[in-house]
């Protein structure tokens, strides 16, 4: 959970209280200023950057495992349009923002990559393969990640709707 507030110090800084994190701004700042935002921006992405670099890291490395593949490198970073990728070295790139989705949906993304070590492509043995290690729903999964959009914001929002409902 996370929650921003105007604060009468001299700088802006962010304070971690349980498992919440907590944003406070100078009071002089307007919470729409460019300068608050891009600040806040830099802090999340910080934030997801190092788990991501932490779980998506280890839940990548013992799904590649169980199925008894092995990427070259597995990097996490901010992309502005893909959640994953592959490339034909076998390197994998994972989306910082992979850490606001849903578990089942992170699961997903890192199978997909995984499969590629397999079949790079979309071809129809790929979806079979990627069915394979998704109970049969890789085309239901590809659906839901349609609601997800890699723009932070979208996310959050996502995210924070998502919790106040379960």
């Amino acid at each position: 959970f996370c929650s921003c507030k105007r604060d009468d110090s001299e700088k802006t800084y962010v304070e971690m209280k349980g498992t919440a994190m907590v944003f406070y701004y100078q009071s002089h700042l307007e919470w729409e200023s460019e300068e608050l935002q891009q600040w806040l921006t830099g802090i999340i992405e910080k934030g997801l950057r190092k788990a991501a670099d932490t779980y998506l890291k280890q839940r990548l490395e013992a799904m590649a495992a169980a199925r008894g593949l092995r990427p070259t490198d597995i990097r996490c970073h901010k992309m502005k349009s893909r959640w994953g990728s592959c490339s034909l070295q076998g390197r994998i790139n994972l989306n910082i923002y992979m850490m606001l989705l849903p578990a089942h949906l992170q699961d997903y993304v890192i199978q997909h990559e995984l499969t590629h070590l397999l079949e790079f492509n979309h071809s129809q043995r790929f979806w079979q393969i990627l069915d394979q290690h998704t109970g049969g729903k890789s085309m239901l999964l590809r659906e839901e990640m349609k609601q997800y959009d890699t723009s932070i914001f979208s996310l959050w929002n996502h995210a924070q709707k998502t919790r106040r409902e379960s």
